[in-house]
């Protein structure tokens, strides 16, 4: 598989046909979808219809993170928006390769081509409150707090706030210690 996207440790290539069962699974494990919200879990034909219809959808991307061959997470723009330029991100990497820096460097990877390439004026992203994790991801790569959709979402029992970050074009540097040349 030729690696469009090429990192100094991953990464990210074509969302194909062959990865849907991998994706179903990971969708279905609840130590990755507990911090995207309320869950239930999919059935191999949903995938393929959601599958499909991704493939239609030209305000979707979603890219697989890759490491030494072996598929590690996923990356996503949605809502992309060509007239007013801007997009929302979603990542998630499977629970093994965790807190090891995939995940900055994938989105490192992906904001350098949607701001450079795309000529996006802003990337937002929603998180979950409770997700600190992902907060702390997103602020190390400068994402800033917008505000908060409060109770915006049931999660494990209870409405959740939402909280919205971004990241303007402008205020995009290239971290020379993620370089991806």
């Amino acid at each position: 598989m030729e690696n469009y996207f090429k990192g100094k440790n991953i990464n990210l290539i074509a969302f194909e046909k062959y990865h849907i069962e991998m994706v179903a699974s990971w969708i279905n494990d609840e130590r990755i979808s507990f911090g995207n919200g309320p869950r239930f879990p999919i059935s191999k034909y949903e995938q393929n219809i959601w599958y499909e219809n991704i493939c239609k959808d030209k305000t979707k991307k979603k890219l697989i993170i890759s490491k030494e061959k072996e598929n590690i997470g996923m990356i996503s723009l949605f809502n992309i928006d060509h007239i007013n330029k801007n997009s929302e991100i979603g990542i998630y990497i499977i629970p093994e390769y965790q807190g090891q820096g995939y995940a900055k460097e994938s989105l490192y990877l992906l904001l350098k081509f949607v701001f450079y390439e795309l000529n996006m004026h802003k990337v937002y992203a929603s998180i979950l409150d409770f997700n600190v994790l992902s907060i702390g991801l997103f602020e190390s790569v400068g994402f800033t707090c917008e505000g908060t959709n409060k109770e915006a979402t049931y999660s494990m029992g209870k409405f959740v706030d939402i909280k919205i970050y971004s990241l303007f074009k402008r205020n995009f540097i290239k971290d020379r210690n993620l370089s991806c040349e």
